[in-house]
């Protein structure tokens, strides 16, 4: 059967028009004039001029970003192509970094960088987990090949160096601050920019990377065999491992297989045999892909919970949530109310961080509605065209349409967008 949404109810005058889905480009380069909450844990009470909710931690601590030249150029490309960059002055040779410090943050620093994409550090929530003086947020942007506008077509790696750490902590009011770089993450593309500087650092020495604790690849474990001689996600790895005299510890989240693929035998591109022969105890392997269908059924609720909270489709019967509340859709409202607060699920059990909820814990308390989430069901959504289960319909009729989640995508891509905002809390901060 062939079943339909509830009538879209008018928003108020402020949310009439919907927020429009950006390009790549918007999404990757972002928009700063505003800072909406992704998340209700985040939102304040004040609304944008788009009738959403302000980030709270807009005016909490310091937020704020700066455009500098990527340090790492010479590394990864080839004098031919800096110099077809160079054509266009400075918009490929420099990119804008984000920064966030805490309320009275003064001074000794841990630095916690993320190589990702562009807008994460939004997006995904992440200033909630930064409240603790004395550790600051660095979002590195990244480069994908194909994108529209660039002047060579293959991809390459944003880093950091000392003057960049320095540069965006004066601007953020720490000028002068003693410091060092506690954890390095990548996300997604950014695997290039983690790889680029920690072997710009090997070449140039200019990063002190001794006092490294922690290095996380979120579902980005490729071989990495640009630029040449290949290899440099091993190669970053045994030098981070060297600088650091042993000592640090490095955690790998597979999720999807676009992000971690796989070759022969589920064998990883950089071998799990190698990864744990290197650290040893040091090392940590998160597999979440035999739980996909359970992350799946998380982020659709989570984006759900959001849209309720902004009041999406709200009218004088109810809210978004309550529409689900008859016997067909029940299930949906179900994994909505059971939803944990974010930075409680756990990706692992037992639990990196003590006191966190196993993912697996969550979806054996919900399973029956995770199955009806995935189960053949034919609906309707906004616009024509049909969908053929709960979940797409969720991520067509919802997610996509009002653009909740800063793009649009397919729940394939959506789960290796959205894990970082649930599971962030274990190792961002380093091992606990």
């Amino acid at each position: 059967m062939t079943q339909t949404n509830a009538p879209a109810v008018p928003l108020p005058a402020s949310r009439k028009s919907y927020p429009s889905v950006p390009t790549p480009e918007d999404i990757y380069e972002p928009v700063w004039f505003l800072d909406e909450a992704f998340y209700p844990d985040e939102a304040d009470s004040r609304l944008t001029p788009r009738g959403l909710h302000w980030n709270k931690f807009h005016a909490v601590g310091t937020y704020t970003h700066a455009r500098l030249r990527n340090p790492i150029l010479e590394h990864e490309l080839s004098a031919a192509n800096i110099a077809a960059l160079e054509t266009q002055g400075s918009k490929w040779t420099d990119r804008d970094y984000e920064i966030y410090v805490a309320p009275g943050t003064s001074g000794p620093v841990k630095v916690t960088l993320l190589f990702c994409v562009g807008t994460e550090l939004r997006r995904f929530g992440l200033r909630s987990l930064f409240q603790s003086a004395g550790r600051v947020l660095i979002r590195v942007p990244g480069i994908e090949a194909g994108w529209s506008g660039k002047p060579i077509t293959v991809a390459w790696g944003i880093g950091v160096d000392e003057d960049t750490i320095d540069a965006l902590l004066a601007k953020a009011g720490l000028a002068g601050a003693a410091w060092h770089v506690d954890v390095m993450a990548a996300y997604s593309t950014g695997y290039r920019g983690i790889n680029g500087t920690i072997l710009n650092a090997k070449a140039k020495s200019s990063l002190d990377l001794s006092k490294v604790s922690t290095v996380v690849y979120y579902d980005c474990l490729y071989r990495a065999d640009a630029p040449s001689p290949g290899h440099n996600t091993q190669r970053a790895l045994e030098h981070i491992d060297a600088a650091t005299q042993q000592k640090v510890k490095v955690g790998i989240y597979e999720c999807t297989p676009g992000g971690t693929p796989t070759g022969a035998g589920g064998v990883t591109k950089v071998p799990q045999v190698w990864l744990q022969s290197q650290f040893g105890a040091r090392y940590k392997h998160i597999n979440l892909k035999p739980q996909h269908k359970e992350i799946q059924a998380l982020v659709a609720a989570r984006f759900l919970e959001a849209a309720d909270f902004d009041g999406y489709l709200r009218n004088k019967a109810g809210t978004l949530v309550d529409r689900f509340r008859v016997p067909r859709d029940e299930h949906i409202a179900r994994l909505v109310d059971n939803l944990p607060p974010r930075w409680t699920m756990a990706s692992t059990d037992p639990p990196i961080v003590a006191g966190t909820t196993p993912l697996a814990t969550w979806a054996k308390a919900n399973a029956a509605d995770i199955t009806a989430l995935h189960q053949p069901r034919k609906r309707k959504v906004p616009g024509g065209g049909n969908v053929f289960n709960d979940l797409d319909f969720i991520n067509d009729a919802f997610i996509n349409r009002f653009n909740l989640a800063g793009w649009k995508t397919d729940m394939g891509e959506r789960v290796h967008d959205s894990f970082i905002p649930e599971f962030g809390h274990e190792l961002l901060r380093g091992f606990p």
